[in-house]
């Protein structure tokens, strides 16, 4: 696990710092505004480039941590994608590897494991998680994520490690969300201000939560791996709840009741999600089997009959843009 640099490591607002573009090598003048609270693994600072427009700057110390960032900084600074985050540069300095990347927030939405989120979202039932977004907000995120990853796929990348960790939101208004809470983000998500954006990779490996069942037998990671993962996060910001929420029995908090899901799955079961839940989401009632068919066929258990990313991008615009059709006709 990446460990989060030294405290003896910091950054001043107003100290000014420069670091080089990945492709070019050219320099990319930033200042320091203000530390950002600690997310996971990673240090980060908000920076303001020379034109106004807002960054942040990610820290590693550690030899493997800095292999990663090196990584994500070579393929995502390859790339350009609207649902890719952008890499600006990176700087050595005192042993620590310092990169600038496009500022992406955490999506409120989507960070289950919060109890702050749980109770403002809840509804009566109390296994539902949080209320879904409204069904069109909910079908573009998803729509979002599968082309991020479609994108990474067609350029012969695979992600690896796909989870909440590497979902963010880029909002349309930095400027109303320079000092973001989770009333502003949430206000720009529903209020169709925010995307989905990927910003970082598996390098270090993925959740065990959105690993495919296959990964249990110690094989080469599949692109298809990307594909089931996108499906179980789809299905919560679709429904509401978590992967395996509608299965009896305890929740798959604990590793080993979480391998004992992925083993059933092995042998042919198909238990991430369920069709109910997407039936009772206001606005998805009639495109729930639709929608539930096109999960499954991401997180099929053999990685060789899943769907490829491009499929599923084409099935879930046809579907968004059967939806637009409906409300436009009322």
């Amino acid at each position: 696990m990446i460990r989060a640099v030294t405290p003896q490591f910091n950054l001043s607002p107003g100290e000014g710092l420069t670091v080089q573009t990945p492709q070019s090598g050219d320099p990319v003048a930033l200042e320091v505004v203000a530390a950002l609270p600690l997310e996971g693994v990673r240090r980060r600072w908000l920076v303001q480039l020379w034109d106004g427009a807002l960054a942040e700057l990610v820290t590693a110390d550690e030899a493997a941590p800095q292999t990663v960032l090196r990584r994500e900084e070579e393929l995502l600074g390859a790339l350009a994608h609207s649902n890719l985050a952008k890499t600006l540069g990176s700087v050595e300095q005192g042993g620590h590897l310092l990169c600038a990347r496009e500022r992406v927030f955490p999506n409120p939405l989507l960070l289950l494991s919060d109890p702050e989120i749980r109770q403002h979202f809840a509804k009566s039932d109390a296994k539902t998680h949080f209320l879904p977004p409204p069904a069109p907000v909910a079908l573009k995120l998803v729509a979002d994520l599968l082309a991020g990853v479609a994108y990474l796929h067609a350029k012969g990348e695979v992600h690896g490690g796909l989870g909440l960790e590497q979902l963010g939101l880029r909002v349309a208004s930095q400027a109303s969300v320079r000092a973001p809470t989770r009333h502003a983000l949430l206000k720009a998500l529903l209020g169709g201000e925010a995307e989905l954006v990927l910003h970082g990779l598996g390098a270090d490996g993925g959740p065990a939560l959105y690993a495919p069942p296959e990964l249990l037998l110690q094989r080469e990671a599949h692109p298809s791996r990307d594909l089931y993962a996108a499906a179980l996060l789809g299905y919560s910001l679709l429904s509401g709840r978590a992967p395996y929420d509608h299965l009896p029995g305890p929740p798959p908090t604990q590793r080993a009741r979480l391998e004992q899901l992925k083993r059933r799955e092995l042998g042919g079961e198909l238990l991430p999600f369920d069709l109910e839940p997407l039936s009772q989401t206001r606005g998805l009632k009639r495109l729930a089997p639709e929608l539930f068919k096109l999960l499954k066929s991401c997180a099929r258990p053999e990685p060789a009959r899943r769907l490829e990313a491009r499929q599923a991008v084409a099935e879930i615009r046809r579907l968004q843009s059967g939806a637009t059709s409906r409300r436009r006709a009322r």
